[in-house]
Order: structure tokens, then sequence, then C-alpha cells
């Protein structure tokens, strides 16, 4: 069984290297973030972090509290409903 991070309820610690930063419209930042891979034949994961100040730059290692939410739509295909789910990571700052 998993353990609850001690930073708090929904809260996650990702830690990786930047990728890229995009300075939203809106204010803040968006960086993308490539995770270690599992082993040397794996891919790296990549995720994006949702911050009110830059966290990073450009090929820069971080190590970054997120609180971890997101949200679900159901979508009408063609061959039916379905839902998809979208995890939001905005930094704990």
């Amino acid at each position: 069984m998993s353990q609850a991070v001690e930073s708090g309820t929904c809260q996650a610690i990702i830690a990786g290297r930047v990728e890229e930063v995009t300075a939203l419209e809106n204010g803040g930042f968006d960086t993308a973030i490539a995770l270690p891979a599992e082993d040397e034949f794996s891919s790296p994961g990549f995720v994006h972090v949702y911050s009110e100040k830059r966290i990073g730059q450009k090929g820069e290692m971080v190590r970054q509290v997120v609180k971890v939410s997101g949200f679900r739509q159901r979508i009408q295909g063609k061959q039916g409903m379905w839902i998809k789910y979208t995890n939001v990571l905005r930094a704990v700052q």
C-alpha cells in the first residue's frame, strides 16, 4: 500500500529535467518536465507543471512539490460515449 506525502493532501514531488518553459497569456508558466526513465530500455515520461513563478530553465534539473488535480469529460464519439481524464499539476510555491 502506498503512503501519502507528508507535505499535504493531493500533493506529490516531481523530479526531472526542464524541457521547455512557456509563459502563459494569463500570467504564470507552463513547464514541461522529462521524468527519469524506469530503466535504460524505457522512454522517459513527460509532465506539464503550471506555476505562478518560473521553476527552472531549459536543461536544469528540478525537484518540485505539486498539487495533483484534474477533470473528466464525457465525449460522444462514433462508437459511443467515452470519458477522457486530464491530470493537472500545479506547483506549490
